[in-house]
């Protein structure tokens, strides 16, 4: 991670307002599609589309009385005692002071190593009415998972309300647990029709040069990871999430601009320049399935026929990664059941661990699924729909729903 940013990434925190909802005498918003649970007297937010390249984790404090303290005294000692002993600080942000609704708020950021030489941003929001505070601390593997996750971000900080004017925050309470779980159908608001952009090509090599999405396995952690060759030179390093029907390459840019890069091939050697400066190179091979580069098998992906979804299914998706302390992970447990005629009934369970703090929770939903290429879309039974990205790699051993492996049971 780069640090010289670091001011600039905290400057771009403070401008989002949104609405709020109750926890432990704190208000908030909580980003759309983010799966939230709570054990401990804190609360664990991660986004539900995220991976172990670009992930960001929110660790949310109740209400806590100041004192005598000051916020800025308050927010030193938050934290200090969110600093591992073996961690070490590279830099750390100004601290920026706002007034937000008769509220004091105080908002930094720093980035900090540890034994194994692994860069974290760590970013900080201290709310206070005078009498009371609150702290919300988002953890970042990287720049690029700020930037993705920016506008949640943004829109958590400032919805963040504590004492009387938590009080008289409007909003529905509701319980922590009860959230909507990542890659849950019932997480999303109103899906709209397929994207606009380009059509997907068909996966494949022609004249030697790749195009379309392969799929290959992370070996860290069992997630797939995807190279998406488009025309004119552009390659996408994650998969378009909300369907495949159509590539948005304008958006991906906006999204996920670190995923994004050039490719060119020189005889049988592809070259891969992403945008954050890296370079991939090296020769790409054919196989039965796919391609061979860098040491890594990718399989062509295939669009999934209706009647194929018939069954019973489970997917496990884990974004474990190295980190400071206790090693923060979210991992999902999906099950999806589908009859012959299209009814689904979708369940989801997800456990976090961050910073020291572990959580649980739990959704479910049902109604009707229908195949179009290369989207799967999920009619709710409460009127919701979601459009997710749905592929199958030619030995038909599974599916890939939005970026989760799932098995037949």
């Amino acid at each position: 991670m780069r640090t010289t940013a670091l001011p600039c990434l905290l400057a771009l925190l403070l401008t989002f307002p949104s609405a709020a909802e109750d926890f432990h005498g704190v208000t908030f918003s909580p980003p759309a599609g983010w799966a939230t649970a709570e054990q401990g007297g804190k609360l664990v937010l991660a986004p539900a589309d995220a991976d172990e390249e670009t992930m960001v984790v929110v660790v949310l404090d109740g209400a806590a009385k100041l004192g005598s303290v000051t916020l800025a005294k308050w927010l030193e000692q938050q934290m200090a005692a969110n600093l591992n002993p073996q961690a070490k600080v590279l830099q750390t942000g100004e601290v920026t002071t706002q007034k937000i609704g008769g509220l004091d708020t105080l908002t930094t950021a720093r980035t900090v190593q540890d034994a194994e030489g692994n860069v974290r941003l760590q970013m900080f929001h201290a709310v206070s009415d005078g009498k009371q505070a609150t702290l919300a601390m988002g953890v970042a593997t990287s720049e690029a998972a700020f930037h993705r996750y920016l506008a949640p971000l943004q829109g958590l900080f400032e919805s963040l309300r504590v004492g009387s004017a938590a009080a008289t925050a409007t909003g529905p309470a509701r319980s922590p647990a009860a959230t909507p779980a990542p890659s849950s159908p019932q997480s999303a608001a109103p899906a709209p029709a397929a994207r606009g952009g380009e059509p997907l090509p068909e996966a494949g090599v022609v004249n030697g040069r790749p195009q379309g999405l392969f799929v290959g396995v992370s070996v860290l952690s069992g997630n797939p990871v995807f190279l998406l060759f488009l025309p004119g030179g552009r390659v996408y390093h994650n998969l378009p999430r909300g369907g495949l029907n159509r590539i948005d390459w304008n958006a991906l840019q906006a999204e996920n601009p670190d995923a994004c890069g050039r490719w060119d091939m020189a005889g049988t050697t592809l070259r891969i320049q992403w945008a954050d400066g890296n370079v991939w190179q090296g020769p790409l091979q054919l196989t039965d399935t796919g391609i061979f580069f860098q040491g890594k098998r990718y399989g062509r992906a295939y669009a999934v026929r209706p009647a194929e979804m018939a069954g019973s299914w489970e997917g496990t998706h884990s974004t474990a990664w190295l980190n400071l302390g206790s090693g923060p992970a979210t991992t999902q447990v999906n099950e999806l059941t589908v009859d012959a005629a299209g009814n689904y009934l979708f369940g989801s369970a997800m456990g976090s661990s961050v910073e020291g703090a572990a959580s649980y929770g739990e959704s479910s939903t049902r109604g009707q699924l229908t195949v179009e290429g290369y989207d799967a879309v999920f009619h709710g039974a409460d009127g919701r729909v979601q459009r997710m990205s749905l592929i199958r790699l030619r030995d038909g051993g599974g599916v890939i729903l939005d970026g989760t492996f799932f098995q037949r049971r």
